[in-house]
């Protein structure tokens, strides 16, 4: 019997900018994939979304079918919060520290949670 090779294996002998293109991708895909669960997820249509966007119901299908190369934070947030969400950013790094980029409140976060990223404190502990 024929020994698969592990995807993690077959990745280090890849192209690193074939892998990175291909990360790219499945992010795009995985982000306009999640944007449209969301929006069925909360009962609504396209073109509900699109109105309380200030935007034409094309531009959510395109959104939603990753057909636009990359979305701009500013519409990322509006749309979540046109479904009534709020958006969250983390970050994670290599060394497995992580935080929460939160632009205008601070959340106390638990043990599960990351810590919140402050810049200020950032930039007086350098």
């Amino acid at each position: 019997m024929k020994k698969t090779t592990p995807w993690s294996e077959v990745r280090k002998q890849l192209d690193p900018e074939v892998v990175r293109r291909g990360d790219e991708a499945f992010a795009e895909e995985y982000v306009a994939h999640t944007l449209a669960e969301l929006r069925r997820s909360r009962g609504m249509k396209q073109i509900e979304i699109a109105r309380i966007l200030e935007r034409k119901q094309a531009t959510i299908s395109k959104l939603e079918n990753s057909e636009v190369s990359s979305v701009m934070l500013q519409t990322l947030v509006a749309f979540i919060e046109g479904l009534g969400g709020k958006l969250d950013l983390r970050v994670t790094f290599p060394n497995g520290e992580r935080y929460a980029l939160v632009p205008e409140e601070k959340v106390e976060p638990s043990q599960d949670e990351p810590q919140i990223f402050d810049p200020k404190e950032a930039a007086a502990a350098t």
